[in-house]
């Protein structure tokens, strides 16, 4: 090591919006430093927000926040299938709040592309589930639109998910959770799905 390097907390805070706007033009291979609410932590992926604007956080070492928990990040910026995404991120708490409050959306609102990463509340027609070791999926369909509610179970059954298997299909649903959209070649949003934080967030 000929020089150790700074501490990456020394380092001016950036707005989310900002950073979540990332121009490609620009220098991939700087860390970088932001600050926000955390709305999901899906294993090391956090979720953050100033409440306009979302972020994916990929955090470099173990930690556990909960939605609410505001955050200094500082990591890198990487661009990945179209994403944005902040890896190898040192985080760490600086406070706490009430969890922001999911945004009602419509599909074509969502595939407009202002909601990646920021917590949504959408409804839709049950079709079916698909339930594996760690994750049950919940697919919805909202006018030709058809999308996944997906709750993860890393130790068995997710509390709550066991209540979501009794739910008859065709039911109408609301929906709360994270968007993660997907973008094509030209960086419009396509499809998406929910990630849920409990199965408190279907109704």
């Amino acid at each position: 090591v000929l020089r150790p390097p700074a501490d990456p907390f020394t380092k001016e805070v950036q707005p989310v919006e900002a950073v979540a706007r990332f121009a490609p033009e620009r220098s991939l291979g700087h860390r970088i430093r932001v600050q926000g609410i955390v709305t999901l932590q899906d294993a090391d992926t956090i979720y953050l927000s100033d409440g306009r604007t979302g972020l994916r956080i990929e955090s470099a070492v173990p930690a556990a926040f909960q939605p609410g928990d505001r955050l200094d990040v500082a990591g890198f910026p990487r661009v990945s299938d179209y994403s944005f995404t902040v890896e190898d991120a040192v985080c760490r708490r600086i406070g706490s709040q009430a969890p922001l409050t999911p945004i009602p959306v419509t599909v074509e609102q969502v595939l407009s592309g202002d909601y990646d990463s920021l917590p949504i509340s959408i409804e839709g027609r049950l079709l079916g589930r698909s339930v594996l070791a760690d994750n049950q999926t919940l697919v919805l369909k909202n006018g030709r639109a058809v999308f996944g509610a997906f709750i993860r179970q890393p130790n068995g059954a997710a509390p709550g998910a066991n209540d979501l298997m009794t739910i008859p299909a065709n039911s109408d649903l609301r929906v709360a959770g994270i968007c993660v959209a997907d973008k094509d070649q030209n960086e419009r949003d396509h499809a998406f799905r929910v990630l849920l934080q409990s199965a408190r967030g279907v109704v």
